[in-house]
């Protein structure tokens, strides 16, 4: 069950629409996050709830071995540090000016400028699609020679288009945003893509755009 819309609400409200772990203002890619899973018997009691980004998501769902993993005291510590901040004034609702001079680049060019990083229509259809997808599947990209998975969602199409989404991805993994080979055609969002991916977000993109 989804958690309560007034709840959700709320939390954005007391973050004013911030990322609780990297403090990057994030005002349209922002998830609210259960710290004590539900499956954990966590509840939708606004302790136990954080807003985070799409990057910090999957940095506090990721396994790992050799570093420390959040823990739900620290992710509250980080969270009540945001709300403070936010109360006192110390973290400004704007958007940072790389990802502001972006927003006017799509609507004069169709395309994505950020950070000297120019994406294609089709690329920003990738990493979004896949950057936004729920589960086990974000992040996931697979190609054959006749379709493109990415995330939740498959398209399958005839052989020139198949060669433009592939190009398109290829730009994309020069560009070193996913990890993974090309011999088994499966790859993953890597930080950098995720990042990507939050920018995109936040100017307005959605899964499936063109």
């Amino acid at each position: 069950m989804a958690i309560p819309d007034s709840v959700a609400d709320a939390i954005l409200v007391k973050c004013a629409r911030h990322c609780c772990i990297c403090r990057r203002f994030a005002p349209l890619h922002l998830q609210v996050h259960h710290i004590v899973l539900k499956s954990d018997g966590g509840s939708d009691d606004p302790d136990n709830l954080i807003a985070v980004c799409l990057t910090c998501h999957n940095d506090v769902h990721t396994q790992t071995f050799f570093t420390r993993r959040f823990t739900p005291r620290e992710l509250k510590g980080h969270r009540d540090d945001v709300y403070a901040r936010v109360a006192e004034g110390k973290l400004p609702n704007e958007v940072p000016g790389a990802v502001a001079k972006a927003a006017a680049a799509v609507e004069r060019m169709g395309q994505v400028e950020m950070e000297k990083i120019s994406l294609t229509p089709a690329q920003v259809k990738i990493l979004v699609t896949a950057g936004n997808a729920k589960g086990h599947k974000q992040g996931h990209v697979e190609i054959t020679l006749f379709s493109i998975e990415m995330g939740d969602t498959k398209l399958t199409f005839n052989g020139r288009e198949s060669a433009a989404y592939r190009e398109a991805f290829e730009g994309l993994s020069r560009l070193r945003l996913f990890d993974g080979t090309f011999d088994k055609r499966v790859f993953y969002l890597n930080e950098s893509g995720y990042r990507v991916v939050d920018q995109l977000l936040s100017m307005g993109a959605q899964s499936g755009m063109v």
